[in-house]
């Protein structure tokens, strides 16, 4: 079993919000980290609410614009029941004649996806139309992909609606003449087929808006071993700055903006110092 981690980070500072306990609704005080933590706000209740499509969950807690998104749906597809479907992918050419800075991605998804991960290539690459293919057709896979172009956004899993949202002024930079692919772990658990498609938004800033410039990058524990019907917790640890600088003569100078930790249903609390 391994626990997957997409990590996005920069040299430069990010910036702090305003206090965010300022005008929470009785309760919420306590409970708005843990809203916080799921993309939610919280209210009356108290309780934890989703944001609309086209707004984020702040710090502040409240549910804030995003900004103006370029937005893709993604062709119909049919899982049956009790299917599980590997090794399928989407693209979304982007046709953008200058570089493109983004700042947030939004995914709203009802067919049934597991998983998935987004990146962008140079759209010579994986060349064919776009739409739903099989990734093998045309000899796609993560790796190559990351190397071409980059790392844009991993959906946490079975997430139907996510928002990945930087600080205001950190951006991820695709370059001009890009196409977004997917490679979709699409999983059906219910008796009923399902038939869905993906709405993928990027929300760019203007370069004069770009404060901060991230740089993804990736770190798999392939040795996690989980015991059978009890609770465990497990620890691991990475000296990223040591390895860092016996390769490269340079010392690691990075903060991190963002962390996705891919684990199921049966993982509750992930940790990172």
């Amino acid at each position: 079993m391994r626990i997957t981690l997409v990590l996005l980070a920069a040299a430069a500072a990010g910036c702090h919000a305003a206090d965010p306990l300022a005008n929470l609704p009785p309760g919420c005080e306590a409970m708005l980290p843990q809203c916080l933590a799921i993309q939610k706000i919280c209210v009356a209740g108290p309780t934890c609410q989703a944001c609309p499509n086209g707004q984020y969950a702040s710090s502040l807690g409240v549910c804030s614009p995003i900004g103006m998104a370029l937005t893709h749906d993604f062709a119909d597809f049919t899982a049956q029941a009790g299917q599980e479907i590997l090794g399928l992918c989407q693209s979304w050419t982007l046709n953008n004649s200058t570089e493109l800075w983004i700042n947030a991605v939004e995914l709203d998804q009802n067919e049934a996806s597991h998983h998935s991960n987004w990146l962008f290539v140079p759209d010579d690459k994986y060349p064919g139309p776009d739409g739903v293919w099989t990734c093998s057709d045309r000899n796609y896979d993560q790796l190559s992909a990351a190397l071409a172009g980059g790392v844009l956004y991993a959906q946490s899993t079975q997430a139907t609606h996510e928002v990945q949202k930087f600080t205001n002024g950190a951006a991820v930079r695709i370059p001009p003449w890009s196409r977004i692919i997917s490679d979709v772990h699409i999983l059906n658990a219910t008796p009923q087929a399902v038939t869905g498609h993906a709405t993928l938004s990027l929300y760019p800033l203007a370069l004069a808006d770009v404060k901060i410039k991230l740089t993804p990058f990736h770190l798999v524990f392939s040795k996690l071993e989980i015991p059978a019907q009890a609770t465990s917790r497990s620890t691991a640890k990475c000296e990223i700055d040591s390895s860092f600088e016996s390769i490269t003569n340079h010392v690691l100078d990075a903060k991190v903006y963002y962390i996705l930790p891919h684990f199921h249903a049966l993982g509750r609390h992930f940790f990172v110092e």
